[in-house]
């Protein structure tokens, strides 16, 4: 089985399609990693990216629910691809200071508070569905 943590120190794009799952903790600390695509439609837990200290770009285009923290404290973030995410709980992009442009064209739900506080860059965010 490869483990991405083995590659940690020089691996700076992730691109996983359909079908493939990823284990527990797959994609913790990986601190080389700046580009994280995802085409895969499997439930990601709040802590999946954490100590993922200079991600910068992230595609996640069939998720449909963002969980509490999930982008949070990413300092380095500057775009995020989310196509189909209709719900966002709390805190979800807390202080990523360096995130410019945000597009949630499926966002139906806001659930708690502090989503984008911090986001001190942020120039453009469209959130034309939220009901």
């Amino acid at each position: 089985m490869i483990q991405l943590k083995d590659f940690q120190d020089h691996l700076n794009e992730i691109v996983i399609h359909p079908g493939v799952i990823i284990g527990y903790n797959a994609l913790k600390n990986i601190t080389s990693l700046k580009k994280l695509t995802m085409s895969m439609i499997q439930t990601i837990r709040s802590d999946d990216l954490e100590g993922n200290v200079n991600l910068e770009e992230i595609s996640l285009p069939l998720l449909l629910t963002i969980p509490n923290d999930l982008f949070s404290g990413l300092k380095k973030l500057i775009s995020v691809k989310l196509d189909t995410a209709a719900v966002m709980l709390q805190r979800a992009f807390l202080n990523c200071n360096s995130l410019v442009n945000l597009e949630l064209p499926s966002m139906k739900v806001l659930s708690g508070d502090s989503h984008f506080e911090g986001c001190t860059s942020l120039e453009v965010l469209d959130l034309s569905k939220l009901v």
